[in-house]
């Protein structure tokens, strides 16, 4: 999820904690060279900091 796709259409609050990382590219580039390596970077930090 991107950021600007973020959205609460209940306006209920969230009962969990949500972390937004930034990462390079689009929904369409996030997953491909050069960007995948950042991507995978940023994943394994947010897997080992759950």
């Amino acid at each position: 999820m991107f950021k600007d796709q973020i959205s609460n259409t209940q306006n209920e609050p969230l009962t969990h904690r949500l972390n937004i990382h930034e990462v390079p590219g689009d929904h369409k580039t996030f997953l491909f060279p050069p960007n995948d390596k950042e991507f995978a970077k940023i994943f394994e930090n947010a897997l080992k900091n759950k």
